[in-house]
């Protein structure tokens, strides 16, 4: 298969795809299925209006919560909002201002929904990518479609959680790593690379085993300048969030980050008995 045709074939998969995310993608999951969609634009459009993120949370960390019902739920609105990193919350409070939407109960699901459609497009084409880079075109294209297909993964990008935005930052590091380019890329390869793990890092705690990952290959292949050029980059980024902690309340911060391992430590076995005691498309 030669790489226009893979191009085209590609691109013909991800409209698809893209196509099957956009209908009716404000209507099905329905509104507050998960209530994390508000949590993000609310931070954002909050930190870039008055400089503070206020947003909902029932962590037991906070003490100084205001509660608010608005569309049938209750909320428990703090401030400072410093759960998670900020990068998709001000990603996603840009797109709520540039809509006009700069009050927590203008927030609408259509519009926060756009920004998981636009990353989707270029997860469907990084997983053709990342496939070929690893086997061959027919199993690239097939990869993508079955990602642009499946009904989970189509409604799962049409969340605004920050996962859509960690699944491409992840698969293009992967992509950049596997990729075989000779010249100035090759050059500038792991400053590329470190950048999209910072801003990995920016969108989520536990997206630190992307770095760790690569730099853990990179160790392995003995490429030592590439691991260490993509781990200071890594611990750039890193700082952003612990700063923002030591800007806004060091010791609230350092209780919710506790409270993270006491409360929400997801996995083996959590994950597979929340699948029947939350019975939830999310």
């Amino acid at each position: 298969m030669s790489n226009l045709r893979f191009l085209i074939i590609l691109l013909a998969v991800t409209l698809c795809g893209f196509f099957l995310r956009a209908l009716n993608y404000d209507k099905v999951p329905a509104f507050l299925e998960t209530a994390d969609e508000v949590m993000y634009p609310w931070a954002g459009l909050t930190l870039l209006q008055n400089g503070t993120p206020s947003s909902w949370t029932w962590n037991p960390s906070y003490q100084n919560g205001n509660h608010v019902t608005l569309w049938g739920a209750d909320f428990n609105i703090v401030t400072p909002w410093i759960e998670k990193p900020p990068l998709y919350s001000l990603i996603t409070g840009t797109v709520s201002l540039m809509f006009g939407e700069n009050q927590l109960d203008k927030v609408s699901i259509s519009t926060i929904r756009l920004t998981p459609l636009v990353l989707s497009f270029f997860s469907i084409i990084l997983v053709g990518l990342v496939a070929k880079n690893f086997f061959n075109g027919p199993v690239a294209i097939l990869s993508a479609f079955l990602y642009a297909t499946i009904p989970t993964i189509v409604i799962a990008n049409r969340l605004s959680l920050t996962e859509n935005l960690l699944i491409p930052l992840t698969l293009l590091a992967i992509w950049m790593l596997t990729l075989q380019k000779e010249g100035s890329f090759q050059k500038l390869k792991p400053y590329l690379i470190g950048l999209v793990c910072g801003l990995a890092l920016a969108t989520r705690q536990f997206a630190i085993v992307l770095p760790l990952t690569i730099v853990l290959i990179l160790i392995t292949k003995k490429e030592i300048r590439q691991a260490i050029i993509i781990s200071i980059i890594s611990l750039i980024f890193g700082a952003i969030y612990p700063l923002i902690g030591l800007y806004y309340d060091w010791s609230l911060f350092t209780r919710i980050t506790e409270d993270f391992y006491k409360y929400y430590s997801y996995g083996l076995p959590q994950g597979i008995t929340n699948i029947f005691r939350f019975p939830m498309i999310t």
